[in-house]
């Protein structure tokens, strides 16, 4: 079942932002920990107002840390602004259990313009919460993923 409403939504997401709520989850905002590579260089900034050229590849943590009970999952999907301008990303999911921040990877083709990003104020995808009546809870590698690039 999909969750909706903004109350539990809220207890699963530490930097919650009342506006970032939509019809069916939340919109997550990037942070300040990213690394942009392109054919020429590889760049690797914190906290800074930057440029993705078309195709170029982008890894970026979200501001937010996601914090999942044993019987919650969640589905990242791009926004539709990002998409429209030829943006791909690595289809994620969360599993139950799973703490930390979510890393983005992104695509800009080369049918893209260059896009224009400003961490801790754009939002790059959505997240939606699904409950479940039985699952294993996560425990691989990026559990408590907080690190930097």
């Amino acid at each position: 079942m999909i969750i909706t409403n903004k109350d539990k939504i809220k207890s699963f997401v530490e930097d919650f932002n009342e506006n970032n709520i939509q019809q069916s989850g939340y919109d997550l905002t990037i942070g300040a920990d990213y690394e942009l590579q392109n054919k020429v260089e590889a760049h690797v900034v914190h906290g800074e107002k930057f440029v993705v050229p078309p195709k170029s590849f982008l890894k970026i943590y979200t501001k937010e840390r996601i914090n999942l009970p044993d019987n919650v999952s969640a589905m990242l999907t791009l926004r539709s602004k990002y998409s429209r301008n030829a943006i791909f990303m690595n289809s994620a999911k969360i599993n139950p259990g799973f703490k930390g921040k979510i890393l983005l990877e992104l695509f800009s083709s080369e049918y893209s313009t260059n896009l224009y990003l400003c961490p801790g104020e754009d939002k790059l995808v959505h997240v939606t919460f699904f409950e479940h009546e039985h699952c294993l809870p996560y425990d691989g590698i990026y559990q408590n993923q907080d690190k930097q690039i």
